[in-house]
């Protein structure tokens, strides 16, 4: 609910919390009140299409990736190895882009975590590899067509002139 009289400099919705919102056209109308005009919105997503999930899990029998690109809304568990799931609606960057206008326009995509998936403990101990898979990683983030097959997507928004 919009805080009345009041706007922000900017705003900031951290990875995949917005993939649980049915109702994104509410959300970009509420936050655009709250923005001045040209101020950022910064959005994580988590995407549709993840480029590890469709290139690598089938090698281990794991069709996660075909799934997530297919259903609308996707059951994903809300903790590793646990039986809870929720609603999560998944869409490519240019999809969510479509749902912030005309309030917002988009201005930059860049992917996270383009060639395996967010670290876990069992990953972290080879430090070396990661910096490697890294460094190729920020080559290619903004790079068109790789932008929007990371595990998230980071969009930056700018609040476009009144509606």
């Amino acid at each position: 609910m919009p805080i009345k009289g009041r706007t922000f400099d900017a705003a900031y919705s951290c990875y995949a919390v917005l993939n649980l919102e049915p109702r994104l056209d509410e959300f970009a109308r509420a936050v655009a009140r709250l923005l001045p005009e040209e101020a950022p919105l910064i959005i994580g997503l988590l995407n549709p299409t993840v480029l590890f999930e469709i290139a690598i899990y089938p090698f281990a029998g794991r069709l996660k990736g075909f799934r997530k690109a297919s259903q609308r809304p996707v059951r994903l568990k809300i903790a590793r190895g646990g039986k809870e799931e929720v609603a999560c609606y998944l869409y490519s960057p240019k999809a969510f882009a479509k749902l912030m206008l005309p309030g917002f326009q988009l201005e930059r995509v860049s992917a996270v975590h383009l060639f395996l998936p967010p670290p876990d403990q069992g990953m972290l101990r080879f430090p070396t590899l990661f910096r490697g898979i890294n460094r190729i990683e920020a080559r290619l983030e903004a790079r068109r067509g790789w932008n929007s097959v990371g595990y998230f997507s980071l969009l930056t928004f700018r609040r476009a002139g009144a509606e």
